[in-house]
């Protein structure tokens, strides 16, 4: 197991290569939501790491599946 963690390039991607993070990364998430991140990081001024997203992608998915349980 590495504990390395690794910075994901997105502050100077277009959509092409937003997307193409997106689907090498496993990330699945759709432009809106890419360009949604790299507007954050770019606030920061710095690139997320692979840590930072995949906890932005368990809080997506929580609050989309919230509804689901509580109804």
């Amino acid at each position: 197991m590495s504990n390395k963690v690794n910075e994901f390039q997105i502050l100077n991607a277009d959509n092409t290569e937003l997307m193409r993070i997106s689907q090498e990364g496993t990330l699945s998430l759709n432009l809106n939501e890419l360009q949604t991140i790299q507007a954050h990081f770019a606030k920061l001024q710095r690139n997320p790491t692979d840590v930072e997203l995949e906890v932005i992608l368990r809080d997506l998915v929580t609050a989309i599946m919230r509804p689901v349980y509580t109804s």
